[in-house]
């Protein structure tokens, strides 16, 4: 019986490497590496691209629920995440990302242009600026 619970221990673990869990049931459509190309800001409709900027941003939602956050790939943030269905604009779904380093959460949504996907994230506050993110293959 002892083997039988041994052998049983050894599968579960196995499969959990595996088959890592997803903090939520929103978080697969976000998996993977994001590149920043941009930036809009609401209170003085400016836009900044990221090859004014100087520097580079890259972010990554894995399969573990870690979010990793990259500034000209040095990461400066490793944190959980998880996003929440917030609701539904022209037929867009948009999700609320929680962040456990953070205070506030952020609206987020994927929104398709030329069939390339674009994460788009914002603050939840109203007039907060946008920023857009690349799926890196």
């Amino acid at each position: 019986m002892r083997k039988i619970f041994l052998l049983f221990c050894l599968v579960v673990i196995v499969a959990c490497d595996k088959y890592p869990f997803l903090p939520d049931n929103y978080s697969e459509i976000f998996l993977g590496r994001w590149k920043w190309f941009g930036t809009s800001t609401a209170n003085s409709n400016s836009y900044q691209s990221a090859d004014s900027a100087g520097y580079t941003i890259k972010i990554i939602f894995d399969r573990n629920g870690k979010y990793h956050y990259f500034k000209n790939d040095t990461l400066l943030l490793l944190t959980n995440y998880s996003f929440h269905y917030s609701h539904s604009y022209n037929g867009i779904n948009h999700y609320l990302l929680r962040l456990d380093k953070e205070a506030e959460g952020f609206d987020v949504y994927l929104n398709k242009f030329s069939m390339t996907d674009i994460l788009v994230i914002a603050g939840t506050y109203p007039d907060s600026g946008e920023s857009y993110y690349l799926k890196e293959p």
